[in-house]
């Protein structure tokens, strides 16, 4: 708790306890810790774990052959073999396999049991009639049998001679160029090897070896013509029956012969001794010296048990406290609101995650396509830029952009490249003001992605369809950026209280049914509200604040009067000010009501909490003067008149565009009060500022006294110069006709 009390030290200011004092979870410095300690844990896993444990994955993304080497000399402290490029040796392990012969176990008996029954069975053809069924092992087909039986018995005996002659002809035939018991589709290569015994194999060619399913084709065409019609169909059934496989694959041996052609695929491309140097500073990046290195690391990997030693977790902890630091620095000096809401830290938070994950991701998945280029940062940055604004965009590249080189391996020229190019997408949506307007980016995005391709590519000489297949990759995410924004834009808007300017964008119409609803209700009001909205866009452009949302946020800021207009003087037209006839606290009361009747309204019409801001900050706590005034003068000598039962609730005005539409409502109020000349107008204004900014009134927003004096000059610029006309002369009563 030691640490909480010294940050709110750090951050201490009114604005920093009216948050911290805040008991939600939104604004709870305990979440905000927690949120900080998770991410920064996150980070450190992306950064340290990696599913194939292999550091030099990691290691071969920040060396670049065709770059120069910028550490010191890099010398062996122990004697370690050259690994070879992993995807080579794969691709020669992967030949190697395909070129490994299939083993078949070779069987002499099989031809010798053919013989014996072309010996045993045929002969016994002369004995069959119409009842027989078997001759010896032999199972006869009885269509076939008839057929051949009406043939005479001369020709029969001719026929069964012809038979035992053919058949020793064709199994010697086969048997000779082999016999397999698998399918053609299972033979892998043009040749196999046939084991007589362990130190005979025979080589046999796929054409000439008989399979499973071509031996019946082979039989049909060896018998074609050389039978009379009725003798070749049971010839043909016979052969087919006792000619079977002389050779067996044997699974097992193959396997063995693949694992032995595997091992036979070397490792190595040679040694590098201890002492030897590896590569010099300054030496260009060669693809042999760039293996070497590849090789030194691994080795260093493998020599130790593992590289998740208590020093390179806490390292990769440090690395990404360190990265985390900056944009938290930025936040708490510069840009405050955002550190205090819980919501938007997570939205940041969020999106360093994302970040990492998918650079993670490229890292973990094997692919000889270039990932990284798919990593989403420029629709993080874009993200960024539209829910905050491009100044915190430009450190959400810097940060993601780093967090993608750590999690690949230092890899800086991908970050170079994602840093242009984010930059790019950035300022393309700085001022956006339609959602159309995103996609112009798809272009800015591509521009940032190709330009640092090319150069980089030029440096290392990279081959030519890989920068293509790069730049097509860019193009891809180039393209998905926008609509990724998009997605992620719906959904925050829809599930917290963010509003961005694409939205405000939409309630930029004088034609929104409030404001209708005024115009026809309190007209005086209406235009008050017309006038002070293009007083305070000149104001809010002149120092640099957001225009569009102080001319949206003025249109909206007193709604609240169309519950009882006649109040108010601007709709009083010349009638008697009917506040005049209440009692002094009960016309301040009628007069705060209107802003709580405004937040009414505007929640009632679901206007973004931004716009509703508008309609208690114009007035935060100010006095409401002339009734506390009159109250005063009108008190008897024992009444006590609370300051507290005049003010306006508040809460005061917490930004630059609220502060502007404070000043600009009261400095138009003063540009109307009839009988007031110029001077008069230009010190009631001045003098109703620094009452104000004395009153604290701007104590909560990011104005300061420059922007002050600037809101002053503009103001009394355009009211004066409305004030101010030239008084035309009459013609005199004599000289009229």
């Amino acid at each position: 708790m030691k640490f909480t009390k010294v940050l709110r030290q750090i951050l201490s200011s009114k604005a920093t306890n009216q948050y911290f004092n805040n008991s939600t979870i939104r604004y709870s410095l305990q979440v905000k810790l927690l949120l900080i300690l998770l991410t920064l844990i996150i980070l450190t896993l992306f950064f340290t774990f990696h599913l194939d444990n292999n550091i030099l994955n990691i290691t071969q993304n920040s060396i670049k052959v065709g770059t120069t080497w910028q550490n010191q000399a890099l010398e062996a402290d122990f004697t370690f073999p050259i690994f070879r490029n992993k995807t080579e040796y794969d691709q020669d392990v992967f030949k190697s396999k395909a070129n490994t012969l299939q083993i078949f176990d070779y069987s002499s008996e099989q031809a010798n049991k053919v013989e014996n029954l072309v010996k045993s069975s045929f002969s016994k053809l002369v004995q069959v009639d119409a009842n027989t069924s078997f001759i010896g092992e032999i199972e006869l087909n009885s269509r076939l049998v008839m057929l051949f039986l009406e043939q005479s018995e001369k020709v029969r005996m001719s026929e069964i001679n012809k038979m035992i002659s053919l058949a020793f002809s064709f199994s010697n035939h086969i048997y000779q160029n082999g016999y397999v018991n698998v399918g053609l589709n299972r033979l892998n290569n043009d040749l196999i090897v046939a084991e007589v015994s362990p130190l005979n194999r025979i080589y046999l060619k796929k054409k000439f070896i008989t399979t499973n399913d071509n031996v019946n084709d082979k039989i049909s065409d060896f018998v074609k013509a050389r039978f009379v019609e009725n003798s070749e169909p049971l010839f043909i059934d016979i052969l087919k029956s006792i000619v079977k496989p002389n050779l067996f694959l044997n699974q097992k041996s193959t396997e063995t012969e693949i694992e032995i052609a595997q091992q036979n695929v070397p490792l190595y491309l040679g040694y590098v001794k201890s002492g030897d140097v590896i590569i010099d500073k300054g030496q260009l990046i060669t693809k042999e010296n760039k293996q070497k290195i590849d090789s030194y690391f691994q080795s260093k990997k493998l020599r130790s048990e593992t590289y998740f030693t208590p020093s390179y977790v806490i390292g990769n902890f440090g690395q990404a406290t360190i990265i985390l630091s900056i944009i938290l620095v930025y936040l708490i000096v510069l840009r405050k609101k955002i550190f205090y809401d819980n919501v938007k830290i997570s939205i940041l938070f969020t999106s360093f995650i994302i970040v990492a994950f998918f650079a993670w991701i490229t890292v973990e998945i094997p692919s000889s396509f270039p990932l990284a280029y798919l990593v989403p940062i420029p629709a993080v940055v874009m993200l960024s830029s539209v829910l905050f604004d491009s100044r915190t965009a430009f450190y959400v590249t810097i940060i993601s952009s780093l967090i993608l080189a750590i999690t690949r391996g230092n890899d800086m020229s991908l970050a170079i490249a994602y840093i242009f190019s984010g930059l790019l997408a950035a300022f393309t949506v700085r001022d956006i003001q339609s959602r159309t307007q995103m996609f112009r980016s798809i272009f800015f995005i591509l521009l940032g992605l190709v330009a640092s391709i090319i150069i980089f590519d030029i440096q290392t000489s990279i081959d030519l369809n890989y920068s293509v297949t790069k730049v097509m990759f860019s193009i891809v995410n180039a393209s998905i950026s926008p609509i990724l924004t998009f997605g992620l834009l719906f959904i925050i808007e829809h599930t917290t209280h963010i509003t961005t300017d694409l939205r405000i964008k939409e309630y930029d119409n004088i034609d929104h049914p409030l404001l209708k609803k005024m115009s026809e209700i309190a007209p005086g009001t209406y235009l008050h509200t017309m006038n002070v909205a293009r007083l305070a866009e000149r104001c809010a452009i002149d120092i640099g604040a957001n225009p569009l949302l102080t001319r949206v946020g003025a249109y909206f800021h007193d709604i609240g009067k169309v519950a009882k207009p006649e109040y108010f003087t601007e709709n009083q037209q010349k009638l008697e000010n009917k506040l005049e006839m209440l009692l002094p606290k009960k016309a301040a009361d009628v007069i705060k009501k209107h802003v709580l009747d405004g937040i009414d309204l505007g929640n009632q019409y679901k206007l973004p909490k931004r716009l509703i801001d508008f309609i208690p900050m114009h007035h935060g706590t100010s006095l409401i003067k002339h009734f506390y005034a009159k109250a005063v003068t009108e008190a008897k000598e024992d009444e006590i008149i609370k300051e507290s039962d005049f003010r306006y609730p508040g809460p005061k005005p917490n930004s630059k565009e609220t502060a502007i539409l404070m000043i600009c409502d009261t400095s138009e109020a003063i540009s109307k009060i009839e009988g007031l000349d110029s001077e008069q107008i230009r010190d009631l204004i001045k003098k109703t500022i620094m009452e104000k900014f004395a009153d604290g009134q701007f104590s909560e927003s990011d104005l300061t006294l420059q922007d002050l004096a600037i809101v002053e000059n503009a103001i009394l610029k355009s009211t004066l110069g409305i004030h101010q006309r030239t008084k035309y002369k009459e013609i005199p009563d004599d000289k009229q006709s």
